[in-house]
């Protein structure tokens, strides 16, 4: 203090002069989430007042336990936090946006178009900016195909790597019709999307579950500020559990939505919820709470039997602000022991989460594919013993028949080994190497916060992200390159690709209750065919005393004894038949296939050709062969909710389909001798199809045209003409024809007591208790 006539703290005093003027020398403390926190409420991780540290860097592991850490560095060793990373500078390759050049592409040609001297110029604008909106949409659709896919198949690698059973997945953004595949598993996704314009995705949850796994889909509850997927899966003897990939929408409401996680809740007795519920809250291992955290918290204290599960290492990685714990996990009734961890892994701020239940060993369908050795296949038949050549009576037919297909199963299994899938393909070793740095580098900026680290990570993620497209960019380009018509790979991509089976929704059946189980839906479509099998009731068409009348003659008929002359197969006749066969049809409910029959030795050539000179004599045709296996195909353009909406596709025994072959020659033989068919039949007939009629409708319009008449046309279809056909009626048209007796009978035996048996997936359906 000079003690002059002026206050103390003047900074103009010429004796003891301040510098800076007006403002204080000492710069102030500038404040950043990372260097000062201050919580509402107590955390564990705060600091007790007063005592103050100096460091050079922050450290944020505070939520990283010591036996978690070992398990998350993914085999990389610890360094020094404070020495720089020696990594190389490498350039990263320019990856034009395809947006920019699909743009520059447009209006290249319309300035061109432009320059013309017929074009419009106004109206051509005009035109040009009505289209620009769809034009927008189509090319992000393109980019977004390529970003998913370029991510996914680093994805795909981790899903491969880990085996898991379920994989869930939230904030998807799926374009239509774009839906990434994972081998050996079954996806369900759930969009959500603009009500307005269903091509615009706002994000979505989907679910990746093991093909072997038992399981079906759930409807999702209309939910307000939630997105879900729903899978019930059975676990053994255990009851089923619903598996739900859930993800909360922040800051849409202002309030945790916790009506939908209540429904979500409700969906069944045993429920496991998990995804980013965008909650935060210290009892779950975060360093601070969020509003929709203290709500779910608070919500779910009042609520017995569940439970919620947090990893103790940060699942949400922000590079400007904090890292916390909003992907969870809630149990509810689930018994099993749990662990949950977090894997340093992907190209996502999300880190994954492994959810482990320890369910004990339980049996899971798994197909066995196998490999056979059709030489060994043919050698070991050759040493088998023929089935029983006494055949008296339908039951000893039916005996032998049971007989043949045991032996040629029995045969099957001897000669063939099981096939190993190849694994999947990964990603090349060098873009591996740097994702396993990309990861190395986001661990170290979370410990250390050093901007180089930073900088580091960006330039790697940008140059796994360029690799990673033209990698797959090559594969596809060489895979096209390397189809063939003449090897017949390109029909068979294109007509893979053609192909397109959607998954059969849950079906609404006569309960008013949707089948979701795969029994269920099956029991659903047996019921449905079953009415549509079923003739006519109509009075119109079902008159009682005729179909009476009808039935008595048709019973009279089959008890009238009557000369076999029909002529006996031979040999090479069957050997025709199995010749044309193709062989990767799917066999019927005996499983045997049409390769087993091109396979078949001499002598058990020689002995299905007896087998059905007998069938034959007998007028008899095997119970077994009658069982058609139904696999239903759903309508393009149809309602898939209904079961009628279903083309139902038999899958019928393959050694029955011989034996039809001979009563069919035999048949046809005596329909062309006769001149029974009419010569505008095209249909079912040889060396004719319906297209030359409809060639020859072609014709009679172009004539039309020429003479400057008018062409009409009549065209008639009869509904479920096939399924409801009056088997009574056939018969005694076929007497009335005198067709061979023999033969009659035969086709009586053949159209009586069929039964069918719907698959759904691996699951049959029950027989009927009246065929």
């Amino acid at each position: 203090n000079c003690a002059g006539d002026h206050a103390a703290n003047w900074r103009q005093c010429p004796k003891f002069p301040k510098q800076g003027g007006k403002k204080s020398a000492t710069p102030k403390l500038k404040i950043t989430p990372h260097t000062n926190r201050q919580n509402t409420e107590p955390s564990r991780t705060q600091q007790p007042q007063g005592i103050q540290k100096s460091r050079q860097y922050a450290s944020y592991a505070h939520t990283l336990v010591a036996d978690e850490t070992e398990s998350l560095s993914d085999n990389t060793p610890m360094e020094n936090p404070k020495i720089k990373p020696s990594i190389p500078k490498q350039s990263v390759p320019a990856v034009a946006s395809n947006t920019s050049k699909i743009f520059t592409d447009i209006f290249t040609c319309v300035n061109t178009l432009l320059d013309e001297d017929w074009c419009n110029a106004p109206l051509l604008l005009k035109a040009f900016k009505n289209d620009l909106p769809a034009l927008r949409d189509a090319t992000h659709g393109v980019d977004m195909a390529y970003i998913l896919f370029e991510h996914f198949a680093e994805v795909r690698d981790f899903v491969s790597e880990q085996n898991f059973d379920v994989f869930l997945v939230q904030e998807t953004f799926l374009p239509p019709g774009f839906t990434p595949l994972i081998a050996n598993y079954q996806v369900y996704r759930n969009d959500r999307i603009n009500n307005n314009n269903h091509t615009h995705i706002f994000g979505g949850t989907c679910i990746y579950i093991k093909s072997t796994i038992e399981h079906h889909c759930v409807p999702t509850p209309e939910l307000v500020a939630m997105d879900a997927t729903i899978v019930e899966i059975k676990i053994g003897s255990h009851p089923p559990i619903k598996i739900i990939s859930a993800y909360a929408r922040g800051g849409m409401t202002g309030w945790f939505p916790l009506a939908d996680l209540q429904k979500l809740l409700n969906s069944g007795p045993n429920v496991i919820i998990a995804g980013n519920l965008n909650a935060a809250h210290i009892a779950w291992n975060s360093p601070r709470t969020s509003f929709y955290g203290r709500k779910l918290f608070n919500y779910l204290q009042g609520i017995n039997g569940i439970k919620v599960l947090a990893p103790n290492f940060p699942t949400h990685i922000n590079l400007n602000t904090w890292d916390t714990v909003i992907d969870l996990a809630i149990l509810k009734r689930i018994l099993f022991h749990s662990q949950i961890r977090v894997k340093n892994y992907l190209n996502s701020d999300h880190l994954p989460v492994i959810l482990t239940l320890d369910t004990g060993i339980f049996p899971i369908y798994s197909p066995e594919q196998f490999s056979t050795n059709w030489d060994n296949f043919r050698h070991i038949l050759s040493f088998k013993p023929l089935p029983p050549c006494k055949i008296t009576c339908d039951d000893d037919a039916d005996n032998a028949v049971g007989c043949l297909s045991k032996i040629l199963k029995e045969a099957l299994a001897e000669a063939s080994t099981q096939k190993f899938k190849d694994p999947p393909e990964k990603l090349p070793l060098d873009i591996r190497d740097k994702i396993h740095l990309r990861n190395y580098l986001r661990r170290q900026w979370q410990r250390t916060r050093d901007n180089e680290f930073r900088r580091e990570f960006y330039r790697i993620k940008d140059e796994i992200v360029a690799e990673t497209k033209q990698h797959l960019l090559q594969k596809r380009a060489e895979h096209i390159t390397s189809l063939s018509p003449e090897s017949r790979t390109l029909w068979r991509r294109s007509k893979l690709l053609r192909k397109h089976f959607p998954p059969i929704p849950p079906l609404r059946g006569e309960t008013g209750y949707p089948a979701l189980a795969p029994i269920e839906k099956a029991e659903v479509l047996a019921d449905s065919l079953r009415k549509q099998f079923e003739p006519n009731t109509d009075p119109i068409f079902d008159n009682p005393i005729v179909s009476g009348k009808v039935h008595e003659a048709v019973e009279s008929f089959a008890n009238t004894p009557h000369i076999n002359n029909l002529s006996s197969v031979t040999a090479s006749e069957v050997i025709d038949f199995i010749k044309i066969l193709k062989p990767n049809k799917s066999p019927g409910l005996d499983q045997i296939s049409n390769r087993m029959l091109k396979n078949l030795p001499l002598k058990f050539i020689l002995y299905l050709t007896f087998l059905m000179n007998v069938l034959m004599q007998n007028c008899y045709f095997p119970k077994c062969w009658k069982t058609a296996v139904v696999v239903p195909i759903p309508k393009p353009n149809s309602d898939l909710s209904l079961p009628q909406n279903y083309h139902p596709i038999s899958l019928l025994s393959c050694l029955s389909k011989v034996f039809e072959s001979v009563l069919l020659r035999r048949l046809n033989q005596f329909l062309d001798d006769n001149n029974i068919i009419i010569s505008e039949q095209f249909g079912f007939r040889k060396k004719l199809s319906t297209n030359h009629q409809l060639v020859r409708v072609t014709e009679l319009i172009h004539d039309g045209f020429e003479k400057s008449e008018t062409t009409g046309a009549l065209f008639l279809d009869i509904a479920k003409a096939f399924d409801k056909i009056w088997h009574d009626g056939l018969l005694l048209k076929l007497m009335r024809l005198r067709v061979s007796a023999q033969l009659i009978k035969i086709l009586r035996s053949y159209l009586t007591s069929r039964n069918f048996q719907v698959r759904v997936h691996h699951i049959i359906s029950s027989p009927p208790s009246n065929p």
